[in-house]
């Protein structure tokens, strides 16, 4: 197969998907990405595009996923050209028009980049103490086993997420954009960051009572933590009360566009 069948493929492929009526609008833009644990990815356009499109492994140094997320980047980039000539809009012109939205690091943001970075590097270096962990809880309790092999996953999925969604929070508007979809999207994004520090909250808390070699780092991300989550209740008091298209019921959700 050449590569413009492929990515014509690709582009049936993802309208498909798009026009089935169990599709929840809008539920990936406020969720964690982590599909392989969503219980909504059967009704989420991307999340069924990852398993019907025969997507590898989410490994950074495989070429196959890089060459994959290009297909899709691609056919997705082709289909907006195409709706937006058929709709009569100029889309270089649009371009030449963009004005780079205005950010000033805040602290919570600060915090959570070098929380992210230290993380990552921790785990890389304590591998093999997780590793004889994990063959000592296989011996003595394997619930236990399955709750720290989690927890380690949570922590590490989560290490630059929060960073991430701080940083689309706390963008500034521009005069162009509308306030009650901007506002929407920071509470949005504010929210999910909020739940994934939670999460992580939870991880390090279990991995204190079994990581006794690591306490005083453990009880430094546990601090990083407990910082990120006040800054973000105090900058964002109404973030917890946002509804999640699918994830939170009884919302009225803004139908925002991609």
């Amino acid at each position: 197969m050449s590569k413009r069948e492929e990515l014509e493929n690709y582009k049936r492929k993802i309208t498909e998907i798009a026009g089935r009526a169990e599709i929840i609008t809008g539920i990936h833009n406020y969720c964690d990405r982590w599909c392989e644990r969503c219980a909504f990815v059967s009704r989420c356009s991307v999340g069924i595009a990852e398993f019907e499109t025969d997507s590898p492994d989410h490994d950074m140094r495989n070429k196959e996923f890089w060459e994959h997320l290009s297909m899709i980047f691609q056919a997705t980039s082709e289909m907006i050209t195409e709706s937006a000539r058929e709709m009569g809009i100029d889309l270089d012109a649009a371009v030449s028009e963009y004005v780079e939205p205005i950010h000033h690091e805040s602290k919570a943001e600060k915090i959570a980049k070098e929380y992210g970075f230290r993380l990552l590097d921790w785990i890389k270096k304590n591998e093999e103490l997780f590793n004889t962990k994990e063959e000592v809880f296989k011996l003595t309790d394997e619930k236990q086993l399955v709750t720290f092999r989690d927890a380690i996953e949570v922590i590490n999925w989560y290490s630059l997420f929060i960073c991430v969604k701080i940083h689309r929070a706390t963008l500034e508007p521009l005069d162009i954009d509308d306030e009650e979809t901007d506002r929407y999207d920071k509470n949005g994004s504010a929210k999910i960051a909020m739940i994934a520090v939670s999460r992580s909250l939870e991880a390090f808390a279990f991995l204190y009572s079994h990581l006794h070699e690591q306490e005083d780092e453990v009880l430094a991300f546990l601090s990083d933590l407990s910082r990120i989550q006040k800054l973000l209740n105090k900058a964002f008091p109404d973030a917890m009360n946002f509804k999640r298209p699918g994830f939170d019921e009884g919302g009225v959700f803004l139908n925002l566009k991609d």
